[in-house]
């Protein structure tokens, strides 16, 4: 009985009819097991990767399809083409829902008060009256005189009427796929900056417009502010005694202006807001 056992377990099943096959045969590529007639019209998925990787392509960043290049190609030019032309991303119907007003957002803003999830027009704790404003403002009336938070707040024309600035607007590890589409989609830039050295971001303006931008990674913060307010036609002086333009990244942190912008996250969002001169 034990030896009839055993030879019943000889053999595996072909992926593509199912039926035993005692030499089975398995794709290079995914190593799935088939018979001799499956294994010829198998159609391999990953071979066909491999297969136009070998030929000469590269992967769209959105769509993730490989795009044939010819001889001469530039990469950097016909992935630009193809985003601007022939692209495509499935729209998704998942999203984050406000737990305020039911607005559904591409990514996750959580209040680092509540922990509850917010729209844009909703993420500070202000505008959703959150349960940790009174405890947080009583903390910071404890704290130094000068701080960068009350700084932005009460100087900003970003947050004109918000008494509290978001902490955490963007949960880094739940940007999705939709909100990589909106950027590379609406992004502006100098298109001499070669495609391996491009970061990109999503830029809120201080009138609350959401904007996108690529930059040269190498780029300083300074730099990055003037190049937005030429992208978006804000006005930038140098004069002594004239409002100054700032950044802030997603997690509330002012950035110094020789900082290397390679040090942010790809597809994070920077937030640039006007600073009045001191009296």
């Amino acid at each position: 009985m034990s030896s009839s056992q055993e030879t019943l377990d000889i053999g595996t099943k072909c992926l593509g009819c199912g039926l035993m096959d005692f030499l089975p045969i398995k794709c290079s590529y995914c190593h799935s097991p088939f018979c001799n007639k499956c294994i010829k019209t198998h159609q391999c998925d990953k071979a066909r990767e491999e297969l136009q990787k070998e030929k000469g392509s590269i992967q769209c960043p959105i769509c993730q399809k490989y795009i044939q290049l010819g001889k001469g190609d530039i990469p950097d030019v016909v992935i630009n083409k193809h985003i601007e032309n022939n692209c495509r991303l499935e729209p998704k119907k998942e999203g984050f829902i406000c737990n305020l007003c039911g607005k559904t957002e591409l990514v996750e803003i959580v209040c680092a008060g509540c922990h509850k999830n917010y729209c844009v027009e909703h993420r500070n704790q202000s505008t959703h009256h959150c349960v940790a404003l009174t405890h947080k403002t009583q903390t910071c009336n404890k704290s130094s005189p000068f701080s960068l938070t009350n700084f932005v707040l009460e100087k900003s024309s970003l947050f004109k009427s918000q008494k509290s600035y978001p902490t955490q607007p963007v949960n880094k590890q739940t940007l999705s796929a939709q909100k990589k589409a909106f950027i590379l989609k609406n992004a502006l830039g100098n298109k001499t900056v070669p495609f391996n050295c491009r970061l990109y971001f999503e830029v809120i303006l201080p009138n609350e417009q959401r904007k996108a931008l690529w930059i040269n990674k190498n780029w300083t913060c300074g730099k990055v502010i003037d190049v937005i307010c030429t992208e978006f036609g804000l006005p930038n002086t140098n004069l002594v005694n004239s409002p100054k333009y700032g950044l802030v990244d997603e997690n509330g942190e002012q950035l110094n202006t020789t900082m290397a912008m390679s040090k942010l996250t790809n597809f994070s969002t920077i937030i640039l807001f006007l600073m009045k001169a001191e009296d």
